[in-house]
């Protein structure tokens, strides 16, 4: 990903350079970078393209992120690969190369997952939960083996579904999962 700026074949010989034994050695400023384009994917399927350079920090990238989809450095998660690129490495590092996409997830907010427990947990009179309601689902059968989106990772699992049921005022149908990486 880095080139001479000098066109000329012999700068791109390794070895002697005719007259002597030695390496060529290039200064910094000798250099040019070679940039690429990557694509970015959102979770809401929102797609930007980005110019990049092979040599460009995990952090640089997070920061083109942020100024395309509004989303702050501390609360991405970018994955390529089925990896998550994480800070302090380089795009080469994870092989991305030119036309590659990278998806960008948000971290879910804890905190606010946190309050509303605390708003549930707290006694309260006259309130009754809705009975649930076994039913028959038109989709899935009890002991199917389903993916379903894990809420404490953020994350689609394989699961079995053990429980199908409705709530009586409400016509949708839930399931109860059972993710097999617990």
């Amino acid at each position: 990903s880095v080139v001479p700026r000098s066109s000329s074949s012999s700068k791109f010989r390794a070895g002697t350079t005719g007259r002597s034994n030695s390496l060529q050695v290039y200064k910094l400023e000798d250099y040019i970078i070679v940039k690429m384009y990557i694509k970015l994917r959102g979770q809401d399927g929102k797609q930007s393209v980005v110019t990049v350079s092979k040599t460009d920090t995990i952090v640089s990238l997070k920061s083109k992120v942020e100024k395309e989809f509004g989303i702050g450095k501390s609360k991405q998660r970018l994955f390529f690969a089925g990896k998550q690129l994480e800070d302090g490495y380089k795009l080469f590092d994870y092989k991305i190369n030119v036309n590659d996409t990278v998806q960008v997830m948000e971290k879910p907010v804890l905190e606010a997952i946190k309050d509303s427990d605390r708003t549930d947990s707290s006694p309260t009179k006259n309130k009754k939960a809705p009975a649930e309601v076994p039913c028959v689902s038109p989709y899935f059968t009890i002991g199917d083996i389903v993916d379903a989106c894990d809420a404490t990772f953020g994350a689609w699992f394989e699961g079995k579904v053990i429980e199908i049921f409705s709530y009586p005022p409400e016509e949708e149908i839930y399931y109860k999962v059972q993710f097999s990486h617990t």
